[in-house]
This record gives C-alpha cells, structure tokens and sequence, in this order.
C-alpha cells in the first residue's frame, strides 16, 4: 500500500480517538495526542505481551492491540461496544491479524471469545454501570495465572471532589487512602462526560480485584492525579455469576 492510499484511508474517518503511528510520517489524527505514551505510564512491556493470548477490552481504534501484536502476541482480541470504522482502517493499513468483536464487556464470556493470558482493561471500568460485575466478566476472561492490567480512573487522597459529593465523609484526607467507597456520578461530574458513572475508591478496585480471584502487585498513579493503573495475576478461579443474578435490560 503506497502513503497516498494509506493516507486516503486514514483520511476517510473523522472521529479517531487514538493516535496510532502507521509509519513513513503517518499517524491518525486522534484526540488523546499522546496515546503512544501510555505503555510507558501503565508499566507495559514488550516481554508482557511475547508469545501471549491478548484481550484488549475497550479497545477503540486499537492502539493496544496493535502494539500487543508487534511486541509478539500469539493471538489478540479487540473488544468494543463501538463499531470499529478506526480499527478496521488501522488493521488494513498495518495488514495486522488482530480480531476484533463488538461485544459489552458485560455481556462476554468465555464460551464466547475464551480465556487469555493477558487482559487489557484500560479506561473502561468507570464507564460501567456495573463495575463490580464487569470484574466479575473480567476474571471469568482470564486464565489462571494470567495478567490483568487495569488502569482507570480512581478517587485517591490527592484528588478534591465537589462537596456536594462528599458532605457525609469525614474531614480527613486519609480517609480517601484507606477505605473502599465509590461515587455516583449522575450526570457529566467527571469530565463533562455522560458517559462515566462511577469513581471508585483505590482500596475499592483493590478489594474488588481480590474478590473476583486476582492478587494485585502493583498499583501505578499513572497519568493525572485520578489515573491509575493496576497490575494483577489470576490467583485463583471466580465463580460464575448466574444469568439471573442481573438483569441488563434498560
């Protein structure tokens, strides 16, 4: 494929959410501008992904699932409640072998897609109007003794929240650090988006993780001050949540 045609390509979509390198000059004109920061910040690795089965969950133009493939994934995965236009250009362009479904989170288990030695699960949890059950999902994705890498935004001692939010808490600081809590957003309070729901507590998501059978090793304050991102091995089996258990209709 010559520049012109892999340019027309890129071109062609005007909603890239991700900057994505495609070589010789080329880049999508995503709106997070440094996209390609962000393996370094989240404590990724080239030996993480190397001879691995990768889930990318909330993969959006496929960044992630792209650099997994090129630091030697045997297979990848892209999960997405989006229809993909920005990935499908990117894959042509790359001639990659990345999957990619369009699929909830919420809905995937693994007599659907399988399980994976790597879970990628970043920038999506606070998203979920059931975060607690998404993990669930999650764990149910990952093979024992595989990798999840969880980064999202969360609520730590240095983040200020508006007072309406927090008029019950104590006035204590450490109180943020330690205990495991999680804020409603109804609206657009974070980042003037609709689309996020929820703010969870560091020591929440920690719990959460421990619940649903991983053991967390590391926890990284990765990007912002509400940005972190979690490293986690699947320690031991979760249990099925039965169908009945929650009901996903509007």
């Amino acid at each position: 494929m010559t520049n012109q045609e892999k340019r027309a390509l890129i071109n062609s979509f005007d909603d890239w959410r991700q900057t994505i390198d495609f070589g010789d000059g080329l880049f999508s004109p995503g709106r997070e501008k440094e996209t390609f920061l962000k393996p370094l910040r989240w404590g990724l690795t080239p030996e993480l992904f190397n001879k691995k089965s990768v889930l990318d969950i909330g993969a959006w133009d496929g960044f992630l699932s792209f650099e997994a493939e090129k630091n030697g994934a045997s297979k990848v995965v892209a999960l997405d409640i989006k229809a993909g236009k920005g990935f499908k250009i990117a894959k042509k362009i790359l001639n990659s072998k990345v999957e990619f479904i369009r699929k909830d989170i919420i809905e995937t288990k693994p007599e659907d897609i399988g399980v994976f030695d790597v879970v990628l699960f970043c920038g999506v949890l606070y998203h979920m109007k059931f975060p607690f059950f998404s993990l669930h999902r999650v764990s149910n994705l990952t093979k024992l003794g595989g990798t999840l890498i969880l980064e999202t935004h969360a609520i730590g001692g240095s983040i200020k929240i508006e007072e309406k939010y927090v008029k019950n808490f104590p006035k204590n600081d450490s109180f943020y650090e330690t205990y495991c809590y999680m804020l409603f957003y109804p609206n657009d309070e974070l980042a003037r988006d609709q689309t996020n729901w929820v703010g969870l507590s560091v020591e929440a998501i920690a719990s959460m993780l421990e619940n649903v059978g991983f053991e967390v090793n590391k926890i990284i304050l990765s990007q912002e001050p509400d940005r972190y991102t979690f490293h986690a091995t699947k320690i031991k089996d979760e249990i099925y949540f039965k169908d009945t258990d929650i009901k996903l209709d509007d």
